[in-house]
């Protein structure tokens, strides 16, 4: 299009910038796919700071951290005065720090919500209180892996880098529990 939105896509883990290599060409070129030229982006996907592509950070960094690197990205380096972002998993943290910190950053859209202020009961429907206390069940009996990577992840670690097979399995699983498949099995 004449004026495309530049668009930020922000992967989580363990994903990289390749989990959105089909949806690049449909956003950037809506028109090839039976839509507007004009509702085109330019699509912008790095690598978060210290994964699969990108350098080794000398310090942790987190998702505050990463919305300051991706907004100077998109501003100092590329040179855009307003972007959109979209992220998932832990870029869902991130996008969510670019659309709270950063007025460059004039919308974003999640696929994950795990980025809530907390709300006195008071100020929250019954509605919001239901799908609250459902959000911490779905954690509480699949959250695991989180608080194994939070407090032991040199014991899974271990076996990330040494067994193709231990890699495949746990991927597996979180694929399973997280994906809907027809027959909501992987095999």
């Amino acid at each position: 299009g004449s004026n495309p939105k530049p668009l930020v896509i922000i992967h989580g883990w363990p994903g990289s910038f390749y989990e959105f290599m089909e949806v690049i060409e449909p956003l950037a070129h809506p028109e090839r796919f039976g839509g507007d030229a004009e509702d085109g982006f330019d699509i912008i996907v790095p690598s978060l700071p210290g994964y699969g592509f990108s350098g080794k950070p000398a310090n942790p960094i987190g998702p505050k951290t990463a919305a300051k690197f991706m907004n100077g990205l998109m501003t100092d380096v590329l040179g855009y005065d307003a972007y959109v972002a979209q992220g998932g998993d832990w870029g869902s943290m991130t996008t969510c720090y670019l659309g709270l910190e950063h007025a460059a950053c004039k919308a974003i859209h999640l696929n994950m919500m795990g980025f809530a202020p907390p709300a006195p009961d008071g100020d929250m429907s019954e509605e919001e209180k239901q799908w609250r206390d459902g959000q911490r069940m779905t954690f509480e009996m699949e959250g695991a892996y989180f608080r194994l990577q939070m407090t032991k992840p040199q014991s899974l670690s271990y076996a990330m880098m040494d067994s193709p097979v231990g890699v495949a399995a746990w991927l597996t699983e979180k694929f399973n529990t997280w994906s809907h498949t027809p027959d909501d099995n992987i095999e």
